[in-house]
Formats: C-alpha cells, structure tokens, sequence
C-alpha cells in the first residue's frame, strides 16, 4: 500500500506544483508523502522480516558481487530486495524525505508558504526552495530507473516483480520456504500509522503563522 500510494503521490505533485490553483492539494499531498516516509522507515525497523532494513541491506563488497549477476539468466532470486534494489529503496526514500521536509520551509514568495516557511530567514528559504526545485526534477529520472530495472528483470531473467509489488507474494516454486514470513504483524501496521498520522498532523498544526508577503499590511 505504501509503495503504490507513492507511486501515484510522485506524478500528483508534480501536476500540482505546476498549476497555481492546486498549490493547496499540493501541500496536502506533500503531507501525506511525509508521512509515508516516515512510516516506510519505522517499519524497515519493526516491521515484517522482508520489509526491515536489517533484512536487505548490504554492505558495499557483497552489493558489487551481486551487481556483476545482472546479465545472468539463472541468478538466484531474492525473498525481499535485491541489494541493488536496497540502494535504489534508501535512495527513493531519502529524496522522497528530502523533497517533503524541505516543501515544509518551501515558498513561492507570492501566495505559497509551507507550514513552517516563517521559521527561517529569507536566505535560508531561497536555500530550500533551491533543494525543493531540484530534488523535485530528479526524483522521475529515479522512477524511470526503477521501471528500467523491473523490465530488465522481467525480459532477461524471467522474473516478475510486478506480481509481489501487489500481492505482497512470491511464490514457492523460486523462494526458499525457509525465507516465509510468520505474521505480515497488520496490527503494528496500523498502530505505527496511526501515530505517525497524529505526528504529522501535528507538525502542521503547531506551525508559525505563515509570513505576510511583500505587498501585503
């Protein structure tokens, strides 16, 4: 559920971003991506075996070794992420963290302002609103990479990662039984969203009043 509201939260802001009328549903959406986030990397701690971090990452040496596995026809699938697609999972994660923080503190210098825009100086806005802008235009060249590594692995290795992207399964015929998960632990689920909504819903509310434009008395 994470991974595909993210997948339509990506492409929604950046129509909102480019349309003067929809700044609103914009910050909205980047509210939501924050709290995504955070819930993504609570959960890559607690969460299910497959989705911790503690399950996937990989240190630099046997990330290379994999690496060179790429144009094989018969490596071996893996239960979770692949330590290529653990480094494309924190890269995502940290731009996606980056784009909705800085979004916080980012203005127009007209009619926009992030909830937390009048806590810094104006030097410091034009730093962020910087960081927002690029940040904002690398984050699709990273998707497009991703799609390119799903198809790669689609055509070349015959392994389809599009049906456990949904399901949340992959099946038994390629995966070790031994690498099942006992409890996918919903509960927990919903209790760290649950909190990590009321956070985020928090840090909007107690906000500084947004600064009065230039113009403006």
């Amino acid at each position: 559920m994470v991974h595909w509201s993210i997948a339509l939260l990506v492409p929604s802001s950046w129509i909102t971003a480019n349309a003067f009328d929809l700044l609103a549903a914009h910050m909205a959406l980047g509210y939501i991506t924050l709290g995504l986030v955070v819930f993504r990397v609570l959960w890559g701690l607690v969460g299910s075996r497959h989705a911790r971090f503690t399950s996937f990452l990989k240190g630099p040496a046997q990330t290379m070794r994999y690496a060179k596995t790429l144009a094989q026809r018969d490596s071996v699938p893996s239960a979770g992420h692949n330590p290529l697609g653990a480094v494309a999972v924190l890269l995502m994660l940290t731009m996606l963290t980056v784009q909705a923080t800085t979004g916080l503190f980012a203005s127009d210098e007209l009619a926009y302002f992030g909830p937390w825009n009048g806590a810094i100086s104006t030097e410091w806005a034009e730093t962020v609103n910087t960081i927002h802008k690029i940040n904002g235009q690398l984050i699709p060249w990273v998707i497009v990479l991703h799609l390119l590594a799903i198809s790669w692995y689609a055509a070349l290795k015959g392994q389809n990662l599009i049906g456990p992207m949904i399901t949340g399964r992959k099946g038994g015929d390629r995966i070790s039984q031994a690498d099942a998960i006992r409890s996918d632990r919903t509960f927990l689920a919903l209790v760290i969203a649950a909190l990590v909504a009321g956070g985020v819903w928090a840090v909007v509310a107690l906000a500084p009043p947004p600064p009065m434009p230039d113009g403006l008395f």
